[in-house]
């Protein structure tokens, strides 16, 4: 179990995201009278760049899903669970903020107590429980109580890149189904086909990790 104390290894995974189908990152409701009602998130220089952190959100997602189909199906390696947490339910997470949120899982607080308890003040026995304690998403991705092992970096255009396309959008009345009186907009999208530049550092992982 590899922690952040000691440089161990680093890998970097560069490639190319190409749109498949129209893609709108948006930067909350636009300002300008004669703009969009919509707009991407631009860079400084006005061209639409991908987030890493909204990149990195999907790849959880993601691995998340294969954690839980594998813990579900009780597979493991080498002995060692594989899983995932609900980090948005805090009774749900690996290491709850609080005691008493879930009986079965240990709070950060009962942790320091237990490392008090057998070693004293010990922060490097500490981060050994909590890893211990942290599931496999948590231990990659990071969570309130270790660092992310991953960083993405924000995937900027690769390529020759035309113009952004403007869409006619209407809101839907949750309660009718029906289309909500004066409640048409536009939005913007990047188009299909456009090419980002996709950057990934992963640190002090072991093999199988990646």
């Amino acid at each position: 179990m590899r922690t952040h104390n000691v440089f161990e290894n680093r890998y970097y995974v560069t490639a190319n995201i190409i749109i498949e189908r129209p893609l709108h990152i948006g930067k909350g409701v636009s300002l300008e009278p004669t703009g969009t009602d919509l707009p991407v998130i631009k860079s400084i220089d006005g061209k639409p760049y991908i987030p890493g952190s909204s990149i990195k959100g999907v790849m959880r997602s993601e691995i998340e899903k294969i954690l839980r189909t594998l813990d579900l199906q009780k597979i493991s390696l080498n002995g060692l669970r594989l899983w995932a947490c609900d980090i948005l339910d805090e009774g749900e997470r690996c290491i709850p903020p609080r005691k008493g949120l879930n009986p079965q899982r240990k709070s950060r607080e009962e942790l320091e107590e237990e490392c008090r308890t057998s070693w004293g003040v010990d922060e490097e026995k500490l981060t050994e429980k909590i890893l211990g304690n942290s599931c496999t998403a948590c231990k990659l991705f990071g969570s309130t109580e270790i660092a992310s092992r991953i960083y993405v970096k924000d995937a900027f255009l690769n390529g020759d890149f035309i113009r952004t396309e403007i869409r006619d959008g209407i809101a839907i009345d949750r309660d009718t189904g029906t289309v909500r009186e004066g409640a048409k907009f536009d939005y913007e999208i990047v188009p299909v086909g456009t090419k980002f530049k996709l950057e990934i550092i992963i640190e002090n992982v072991e093999e199988w990790e990646v």
